[in-house]
């Protein structure tokens, strides 16, 4: 199967992009060490995030779109 295959499917079946989809759960698994009492950025860091400002970003795009 082709990337581009790929992406179609799983979009057509889970409703977000596959990138999407690994961002949110890299986002679950930061909130969760944050509510352990983890630093941001040691939280960012472990969930797979080149940088806390990147991992802020999202958190804050993820954020508004709840609020739509």
């Amino acid at each position: 199967m082709s990337e581009t295959a790929f992406r179609k499917l799983f979009r057509e079946e889970m409703g977000i992009s596959p990138i999407d989809y690994r961002n949110r759960l890299r986002l679950k698994f930061a909130e969760e060490m944050r509510r352990e009492g983890v630093s941001a950025s040691a939280a960012a860091e472990s969930a797979g995030f080149g940088s806390l400002s990147f991992y802020l970003r999202l958190k804050r795009k993820e954020k508004l779109e709840e609020n739509l």
